[in-house]
């Protein structure tokens, strides 16, 4: 009988729900990083490169944002 399991089941139930929500956040994360070039150009001679052109602050933006999420859903329980 399901109704001896109820609360059981919504447990469960709250859990995938949570789990959902965070992969489908990863998943935005993933989907907007996509469409984003960025160039690389040497640094003088150091054998480095540095990120160029006008994606700069877009990429720094998307980039901090990006980094509170994930710190967010790495403290969740529902991370694993």
């Amino acid at each position: 009988d399901v109704g001896n399991h109820l609360t059981a089941l919504q447990e469960i139930s709250d859990s995938a729900s949570r789990e959902y929500g965070l992969e489908k956040t990863l998943e935005s994360i993933y989907e907007q990083w996509q469409p984003v070039a960025f160039e690389l150009k040497p640094w003088k001679d150091t054998e480095t490169y540095i990120v160029a052109g006008t994606t700069v602050d877009e990429m720094q933006s998307l980039m901090d944002d990006h980094i509170i999420k994930v710190q967010t859903m790495k403290g969740s329980p529902y991370a694993k």
